[in-house]
């Protein structure tokens, strides 16, 4: 990982020459999908639960709720859904905080190393 900050170049041939990432990669996108399909319909299931437990809402609400949520439900992929049906959203959000840590961290180094920003303190005696 530290290889990335300080020698790039070789932290990415080795990437290239022993793609040892790929594997959990598609398995953890395969498993988010997974994850999100289900979740989707336990929510979806859920909303629906509380809407008809809604003492408040008249019979009318009720089926206009209800509607909605399947309306929802069923709507075409858009991108955001696309994305995150394919579990790329998880992987985007931790790319860009590596990303940012990434950037945090060579702020801080060209920061703390500059002169100007350290603290000295010249006493006289005389």
């Amino acid at each position: 990982m530290v290889d990335l900050y300080f020698s790039p170049r070789k932290a990415f041939q080795a990437l290239v020459s022993k793609p040892r990432w790929l594997v959990p990669f598609i398995l953890s996108v395969a498993f988010f999908t997974a994850y999100m399909v289900l979740a989707n319909s336990a929510r979806v299931s859920d909303f629906k639960k509380r809407v008809k437990a809604d003492t408040s809402l008249t019979p009318l609400q009720v089926q206009m709720q209800i509607a909605a949520i399947e309306t929802q439900a069923a709507q075409g992929f858009t991108a955001t859904r696309l994305l995150t049906r394919l579990g790329l959203v998880a992987f985007i959000q931790a790319l860009k905080l590596f990303l940012l840590s990434g950037l945090l961290w060579l702020l801080l180094l060209f920061f703390l190393s500059r002169d100007c920003c350290k603290m000295r303190v010249f006493v006289d005696y005389g």
